[in-house]
């Protein structure tokens, strides 16, 4: 009758098995744990939504420009647009020319996004349009974002919307002398 014997000898290696297998997998789930990372371009880290409603200036005889202005951009930050758009409401038979989306400096011209008609109506007095893009566009620090409308008269309303996030950029100092100055 030999064979309590084996029983004792077979569940012991199946506990020393077992014992074994859960040192060896522990080191592997260590090293998963050691190796995740943060994704700093994650769009909803540092999200960024805002709301400014256009300004009206005169630049010429019949040229109407109405600019909405929004925040400069943080030092250290770049931010990236997503979706922006602009709802202009002006006097019936007011031809709207042009929507862009461009850094403030440039005045609305220089590399500026346009942002096409998504919807438009009117009644007997004022007509409404809608201006929609998702144009994946950057503003560096220290640049501010602007939407500019230009018409053929002065718009009654002006109401723009960005949206998108904000990334951290890390600083690195590059020292004197270093290839590339």
């Amino acid at each position: 009758m030999a064979l309590p014997g084996v029983f004792a000898f077979s569940s012991r290696l199946i506990c020393a098995t077992a014992t074994v297998l859960a040192l060896l997998a522990l080191p592997s789930q260590q090293l998963v744990a050691q190796t995740m990372v943060q994704n700093v371009d994650e769009p909803g880290r540092n999200p960024y939504q805002e709301a400014t409603f256009g300004l009206t200036t005169q630049p010429g005889p019949g040229l109407f420009s109405t600019s909405a202005t929004f925040s400069k951009v943080p030092a250290g930050t770049r931010r990236v647009i997503l979706h922006a758009n602009c709802r202009v409401t002006a006097p019936s038979g007011s031809n709207v020319y042009t929507v862009s989306l461009s850094d403030a400096a440039d005045f609305g011209f220089f590399n500026a996004e346009a942002l096409p008609t998504s919807s438009s109506g009117s009644d007997a007095f004022t007509q409404f349009n809608v201006y929609s893009e998702n144009p994946l566009y950057y503003f560096e620090a220290g640049k501010t974002p602007q939407i500019t409308v230009t018409s053929s008269t002065a718009p009654n309303f002006v109401s723009c919307r960005l949206s998108g996030y904000n990334i951290k950029l890390k600083l690195t100092k590059i020292p004197p002398g270093s290839p590339g100055l």
